[in-house]
């Protein structure tokens, strides 16, 4: 590709002067090289993928929902009257009206 670019710059600019042709060439081949260096650089800044980060992750995600899901075990109380599990912030049973920690009235 490089020699390309030489060729093609020796090829466009014929009626120039030898030295300035040349010139021309190393100018645009310093050009090429320059923004090849920065496309490795910036390559190379980037982490690469770690699989032991993935896995930590994967491990804190997995405590993270054992924690909720034994949250989640003492977020229901049992109705006294009719025995349905309903959620803890409710004051009545959704069923059959009860207030919680009693039966039913009636």
């Amino acid at each position: 590709m490089i020699g390309f670019m030489v060729v093609s710059a020796f090829v466009a600019f014929p009626i120039r002067e030898a030295s300035t042709t040349i010139s021309d060439a190393l100018f645009l081949l310093s050009g090429v090289l320059l923004v090849g260096a920065v496309i490795v650089w910036i390559k190379g800044v980037h982490c690469r993928y770690d699989l032991t980060l993935l896995e930590q992750f994967h491990e804190q995600e997995q405590l993270r929902k054992a924690e909720t899901d034994e949250i989640d075990q003492f977020d229901s109380v049992y109705c006294m009257g009719c025995g349905e599990a309903y959620d803890v912030r409710l004051a009545y049973c959704p069923n059959c009206k009860a207030p919680q920690g009693r039966t039913p009235c009636g």
